[in-house]
């Protein structure tokens, strides 16, 4: 599936959430030549334990976003900026992911699963999900020409899939995963535990897929069945 595609969509609620998810996939999937695009939904001003952060952190976060993703080797960046901890699914956060795909024309968009616990992620799913059937339609030809996606995957990121559909071998690109994650210093107390969660996460999933290291997607939807 992925194999097949020269366009991927990564929407995704925070900035670190891309690396956790799926730095592995997106490293993987750059140094084959695909153009990876990464979507921020929100601009990570909550992101902070010492108050004084507080005043700076919005344009850390950009800044290590970018330098995270460059790493990974993201074709281009881009943020919606809603409030973190408010994200919505409002019409216009609809309309500007249906926008992107429109513009972006990915044939595989990834984002949370439904099951996240955290309540930005499952709004990002919700919009993602509405908008990868919307883009689709002939309605809304203010938002640009119908695109219709292959499949919406979701990966994981606070909480595991119980049953993935696919498995991507990132063994040869786990080290950029961490490189890029390393990048995000500002999260450093918030996601303290996530180094260990990924280096587990990535075993058993390798265990589970015949290989040493391998992140897991669930297949959300599947528009274009011949894919």
């Amino acid at each position: 599936m992925l194999d097949k595609s020269k366009n991927i969509m990564v929407a995704i609620a925070h900035q670190d959430d891309e690396t956790i998810g799926c730095g592995g996939t997106i490293s993987k999937l750059s140094s084959q030549g695909k153009n990876v695009y990464v979507v921020f939904m929100t601009d990570g001003s909550t992101g902070y334990t010492d108050e004084n952060q507080a005043p700076d952190i919005v344009s850390t976060r950009k800044s290590e976003s970018y330098s995270a993703c460059s790493i990974l080797g993201v074709k281009d960046v881009m943020c919606l900026n809603n409030p973190t901890q408010r994200l919505t699914n409002n019409q216009p956060n609809f309309h500007m992911i249906t926008q992107l795909i429109r513009k972006i024309k990915p044939e595989i968009v990834i984002t949370h699963n439904h099951e996240d616990q955290h309540r930005d992620h499952r709004a990002t799913f919700e919009i993602v999900k509405e908008a990868t059937w919307k883009a689709g339609e002939s309605s809304l030809p203010e938002l640009g020409e119908p695109h219709q996606p292959r499949a919406l995957l979701t990966c994981e990121v606070s909480d595991i899939i119980r049953r993935p559909s696919i498995y991507v071998d990132i063994e040869e690109h786990f080290d950029s995963k961490l490189k890029a994650f390393s990048v995000y210093k500002s999260q450093k107390e918030i996601v303290r535990k996530y180094k260990d969660f990924m280096n587990g996460l990535s075993l058993v999933r390798g265990f589970e897929s015949g290989c040493r290291r391998s992140e897991a997607f669930f297949v959300e939807k599947v528009y274009q069945v011949d894919f």
